[in-house]
């Protein structure tokens, strides 16, 4: 309960999800220019517009703000001890913002999860360090000048950051984790993400050179081309199917009388990609 705020949460425990065992197999990407990218050749993508749109919305409000503390003459600290009140009610305005995009996000991530879970028996993320990826870059000191510092990436990295924040990675394995657990029937395995972008999913040749851009992947060896997050998802799901754990599942599921039609219609393609050499 939350006086101040008046509001009043009711937790209850999640209920299991039904579903029926489909022997279907998939591998996620997850990035900021695509949220997931599937084995399977799909794109599952946060409404974006939406919250660019309040993106927009909470930095034109803030410029509002620094244009009110600018004009005041005082230090952000010491405009902050003694605020005005329409400096009160825009950050008020900014804090609901942010809370109305992330209940979308959780909104998104929560459908997202369920469907997946639903789909797929098997389930095979990147083990990413997101605290790692979004930590500040390190200063470097320039040698010829004492007290200066060299470029560092740090403005591009800063946009890194924000992509990161926005597109919430960390929540969807934590749904996912909970979700094929209740179930009782699904196996979510997380794998290491190392080279996974730079390797090609049919032949498994490994080059910085075969990913041109962050969108476009073309294997130098091979000259396979296709989506680079979708190459990327083909290669977790081969190192989900390597891993003990996946192996186990996916011999299970051969077993099953239903399952050749579920592995054609997804994540076959991926089955039949050439070993790698990692």
């Amino acid at each position: 309960m939350n006086w101040t705020r008046r509001t009043l949460v009711f937790v209850n425990d999640p209920l299991p999800i039904g579903r029926e065992h489909t022997g279907a197999i998939v591998g996620l990407d997850r990035g900021c220019a695509h949220t997931l990218a599937t084995s399977d050749n799909r794109f599952l993508d946060l409404p974006k517009q939406r919250l660019e749109r309040i993106d927009r919305e909470i930095r034109r409000r803030q410029k509002t703000q620094a244009r009110r503390v600018n004009m005041s003459g005082k230090t952000v600290r010491e405009y902050r001890r003694n605020p005005s009140r329409t400096y009160e009610r825009t950050g008020r305005e900014i804090s609901r913002l942010y809370a109305k995009a992330h209940r979308i996000i959780d909104d998104w991530q929560h459908k997202t999860t369920s469907m997946l879970v639903r789909e797929y028996d098997l389930i095979v993320l990147e083990d990413l360090n997101l605290q790692g990826m979004s930590r500040k870059a390190k200063a470097k000191p320039d040698p010829d000048r004492p007290g200066a510092y060299l470029h560092n990436g740090q403005s591009a990295k800063r946009g890194l950051n924000h992509a990161l924040r926005s597109a919430g990675l960390a929540g969807i394995v934590e749904k996912l984790e909970y979700k094929t657990r209740l179930t009782g029937q699904n196996r979510l395995i997380l794998v290491n993400p190392a080279y996974t972008s730079q390797t090609c999913s049919k032949c498994g040749h490994c080059a910085k050179e075969n990913r041109e851009s962050q969108a476009d992947f073309e294997c130098v060896r091979c000259h396979a081309r296709m989506n680079a997050d979708l190459n990327a998802a083909r290669n977790i799901l081969d190192r989900g199917l390597n891993h003990p754990i996946g192996l186990d599942e996916a011999e299970h599921a051969r077993t099953e009388s239903d399952i050749p039609t579920a592995y054609s219609s997804r994540g076959a393609s991926a089955l039949t990609c050439g070993t790698s050499t990692r």
